[in-house]
């Protein structure tokens, strides 16, 4: 919009448009279908000048180039044209701001609203948290990281950081766990602007100082961190709730204080957070709460299927139409055979059951019920011990019936079959009436058939009927009947408004003052399963006390239990964990077990919830649901003839069941989330597998054909080696054989020792004189005669047969050196 209202312009004060190059006068060219003028913006040139207005924290606005009538005399901007650009300025920034508000806010809100089904609630959770994340890193700047973090019951335990922005912590840590983005379910288009979701686990000691101040003070808090001097905003997403436990912290750089327009958008954000939190936690926690209604009323009834729809009305879509009342749509959210109901789809409003439905929602004042849908004859059954009632009434004591018609009709003649050349409309017309003889009960009576024995049962009759029981949240129960035994009307309708009301007093429980700690799986079941422990707790001694009664009666051969109490008392000891063999034997049996193991007691002591013992409670209860949808009777009609005692025992029993059965499914959801994640991963596996064992095999190969020639290489080597040494052996020795032709001796007859031992012995015995031991020498008259003759012979050949082999041994050790050492020693 202008901001120049009621001013008159013309061209002389018009700015002026010029080209910043050339500096000349822009050119306006008016094309119209008369003319082509061509002029100038303005006659007069423009007068370069600057001036320049801060944008808040957002920017700058620059304007150049005023017209000359925008100066005074002093060549000075006009102060009215000073305060038009100022209040431009103002007015920006305030639609940029306000455009931004409204930009987050649209975007938190579209996050806590449009949630899928197929989301797990804490998914959803933490989906809003990234996107509240994600609009502070939109409009706030210098941001060093953001994260949501859920604190624990004190300051001994771990807190967990759900969700963060560029960091998962304030400072670096070493050993933190690696992210997966595909282990956590991070959302895609959030991951590119840093911002991923977590469940990390880390001391308390990491949340930042400036939360404890906005716990204490109940609202958001800024301040300075010691460490590190970061700027930091902290609050609590879930203020609003009695113990708040889900913070919001934000971190900006050091040096970068938050500015009074960051402040106020951080508050508003904040404020926009925590209403969307409630709102959205709310919707979470009682989004099953009908089907968790459905579970149990299916088999409370042993209903053939049910299904749970949510009414909402429809406006017009042109709205200059004449004022139409709006048409009211019945949506299928839940239903125990999507394949015939598909989930989110509307209901015909063809239909008789739509039409009921919507006699329902029109009448406030009831909350259940009770209409017969068709009545037919089965065949005939042999023994049957179930009493048989009489056919009801086709028009139930329920208000929402009188629009509704049985499908009994009264026989139609069939009509006379036509010739050959009959036609196919004909036919099926025909088959339809042949088919419609069969299965009527009137026709099937008046028909021609022998005439049945005296002692065979009648046939007996199923009845089809639907029970409605309306719910909170314009929500209404729908179960489809099939049974043969008596049906009570007045019993369903009871049972009906029973179920209503305690779902609406726990809705609006709930609703009016959430604490912020209910579970999102099993909140209804949860709730009334408090309720109905603390009533079984009142009614233990009551229940013993009429066991035992029945025991006494058992004792006297004076049965007064009833076959229905023994179904009920089964269906406990089967919860606590029994088996069958243990008391199917007989009532007594059973009664006897019952009161030995105190059976009251310890059904009242058993906690579906634990996770240490849910593998045990879970599986007898499974056992005793199989057991009662075996009975021909359903829990309901099992209770109409028992004491309020046995009825809380049936109620305790059957609910145990029940969140057996939906803890079980959310258990199975849960991992069947994780399933695509398991196989996509082991695909990978398999694949990184092979590929390192493709790799590891060539490389071995390599390896292997590298030894191979290695080793050839080596031998090759070594025979070079041995051909060369033989060849050097060679050489030397005829080296040698050369040396010593070159430089032989003459042969001596004694070697150096007996040369020395001789020049001894002549030393000794050489003289010529005739020594006085001349019996030495035997007849020799000299020393030569002496050798030549008698002992001196024989000495001198044992003196060179010793030497002989002293010369052998010292070849011997000559011949075990290397060559080298050989030539070096004999050359």
């Amino acid at each position: 919009d202008s901001l120049m209202h009621g001013v008159r312009l013309s061209d002389e004060s018009l700015f002026s448009f010029q080209c910043i190059r050339t500096q000349e006068p822009v050119v306006i060219n008016h094309l119209t279908n008369t003319s082509r003028a061509v002029r100038f913006c303005t006659a007069r040139k423009a007068i370069r000048a600057y001036c320049a207005l801060p944008l808040s924290t957002c920017g700058m606005i620059g304007v150049d180039s005023f017209g000359p009538t925008a100066f005074n005399v002093k060549n000075e901007l006009e102060p009215a044209t000073l305060h038009f650009l100022k209040q431009c300025a103002l007015c920006h920034v305030e639609l940029l701001e306000t455009t931004r508000v409204a930009v987050s806010v649209a975007h938190i809100q579209a996050a806590a609203t449009a949630v899928s089904t197929n989301m797990p609630s804490w998914h959803a959770m933490q989906c809003l948290y990234a996107q509240v994340l994600l609009a502070v890193q939109t409009n706030v700047g210098y941001v060093h990281c953001q994260q949501i973090v859920r604190l624990a019951a004190d300051f001994t335990g771990d807190c967990t950081i759900l969700c963060w922005h560029k960091a998962p912590t304030r400072r670096p840590m070493q050993h933190l766990p690696v992210h997966f983005c595909y282990r956590h379910h991070c959302v895609p288009t959030l991951v590119g602007d840093h911002v991923h979701l977590d469940d990390l686990m880390l001391p308390m000691t990491n949340v930042p100082r400036t939360l404890d101040d906005a716990r204490s003070a109940g609202a958001p808090t800024m301040g300075l961190e010691p460490r590190g001097a970061f700027p930091c905003f902290a609050g609590m997403l879930d203020s609003l709730f009695v113990a708040p436990r889900v913070a919001f912290c934000l971190y900006r750089k050091p040096g970068r204080p938050f500015a009074p327009r960051d402040v106020r958008f951080l508050n508003v954000v904040m404020h926009i957070a925590q209403v969307a939190y409630v709102n959205m936690y709310k919707a979470l926690v009682v989004r099953t709460l009908a089907a968790e209604a459905l579970q149990w009323a299916n088999d409370f009834v042993h209903a053939k299927e049910g299904m749970v729809v949510v009414s909402s009305s429809t406006s017009p879509l042109n709205p200059a139409s004449p004022p139409q009342k709006p048409r009211e749509l019945f949506t299928v959210v839940f239903a125990t055979n999507p394949d015939k109901f598909p989930i989110g789809v509307a209901l015909k409003k063809t239909l008789k059951r739509t039409h009921r439905l919507a006699a329902l929602s029109a009448t406030p004042d009831v909350q259940s019920a009770m209409v017969c849908i068709s009545t037919t004859v089965g065949p005939a059954a042999g023994v049957n011990t179930l009493p048989v009632s009489t056919i009801p009434p086709t028009t139930p004591l329920s208000v929402t019936t009188a629009t509704i018609s049985t499908t009994v009709s009264s026989p139609v003649p069939p009509k006379p079959t036509g010739s050959k050349f009959t036609s196919l409309f004909s036919k099926k017309q025909a088959a339809k009436d042949h088919l419609a003889q069969i299965t009527s009960p009137s026709l099937a009576a008046s028909s021609a058939a022998p005439p049945r024995p005296v002692n065979s049962m009648p046939p007996v009759p199923s009845q089809h009927w639907e029970w409605a029981c309306r719910l909170p949240a314009t929500q209404y129960l729908l179960l489809d009947i099939t049974t043969t035994n008596a049906v009570h009307v007045e019993q369903f309708m009871m049972e009906g408004e029973t179920l209503a009301d305690t779902c609406r007093l726990i809705y609006d429980a709930f609703w009016a003052n959430p604490r912020g700690d209910e579970p999102f799986v099993g909140y209804f079941l949860t709730s009334w399963w408090h309720q109905i422990h603390v009533a079984l707790g009142s009614a233990r001694l009551a229940i013993e006390q009429q066991v035992r009664l029945y025991l006494d009666a058992e004792v006297v051969n004076k049965s007064s239990c009833s076959a229905n109490a023994i179904a009920i008392l089964s269906g406990a000891l089967l919860c606590c964990g029994y088996k069958n063999d243990e008391f199917q034997r007989s009532k007594r049996a059973t009664l006897q077990l019952f009161l030995a193991k105190q059976v009251a007691s310890e059904l009242h002591s058993l906690d579906p919830f634990n996770q240490a013992t849910k593998s045990t409670v879970w599986t007898a209860a499974f056992r005793s649901r199989a057991f009662f949808l075996g009975q021909s009777l359903s829990p309901l009609q099992l209770a109409l003839d028992v004491s309020p005692a046995f009825r809380s025992l049936l109620n305790a029993t059957l609910l145990l069941q029940v969140i057996s059965k939906w803890l079980k499914a959310d258990a199975d959801k849960e991992k069947a989330v994780w399933t695509p994640l398991i196989l996509a991963a082991t695909r990978i596996q398999c694949r990184a597998r092979c590929r390192m064992a493709v790799a590891e095999v060539r490389r071995r190969r390599r390896t292997y054909h590298a030894t191979l020639v290695l080793q050839c290489f080596v031998r090759q080597t070594l025979a070079r080696w041995h051909v060369q040494a033989r060849r050097e052996g060679r050489a030397a020795s005829r080296i040698q054989r050369w040396y010593r032709r070159r430089h032989e001796k003459k042969p001596a007859f004694a070697t150096k020792a007996l040369l020395v031992h001789m020049r001894a012995v002549q030393a000794r015995f050489g003289l010529n004189e005739v020594g006085t031991d001349g019996a030495e020498f035997g007849e020799a008259t000299t020393f030569e005669q002496f050798l030549h003759h008698g002992g001196g012979k024989g000495m001198v050949h044992a003196e060179a047969k010793r030497l002989l082999q002293k010369l052998k041994d010292m070849a011997k050790e000559r011949a075990s050196l290397p060559w080298e050492a050989r030539v070096d020693e004999e050359v």
